[in-house]
């Protein structure tokens, strides 16, 4: 790896820095890349690295596999609804939000580079 390249892999997202592009890979192939809670957090995580990150000129998210995000994963949401009442509200508010937030203020140019689903 070079000195303008980084990497960061987390379980289910990956965050790779090639000279001034940020990678932001949902790394769940198996699930089509469904969200769970802990892929959203470390997606939060990973935009929020790129946005700091002053090397960074530009960010693409893109799905490892043979599709980009299948969307939520329904079996995890039916899970923490029998646990907790699982409000959907609260679930919105405290993981999908605060991300799609962060990229609608983000000052540099993120790319989706979808595929499949």
């Amino acid at each position: 790896m070079t000195d303008q390249q980084q990497e960061t892999t987390g379980g289910q997202v990956t965050y790779h820095v090639d000279g001034n592009v940020a990678v932001i890979t949902l790394n769940r192939p198996d699930k089509l890349n469904a969200f769970t809670t802990e892929m959203l957090k470390e997606l939060g995580e990973a935009v929020k690295q790129a946005e700091r990150d002053e090397t960074v000129r530009a960010v693409v998210i893109t799905g490892a596999g043979r599709g980009f995000c299948a969307g939520q994963d329904v079996r995890e949401l039916q899970e923490r609804a029998t646990a907790d009442g699982g409000d959907l509200q609260e679930h919105l508010e405290q993981t999908y939000h605060p991300i799609v937030r962060r990229i609608r203020r983000m000052e540099k140019p993120v790319i989706a580079a979808v595929n499949g689903v």
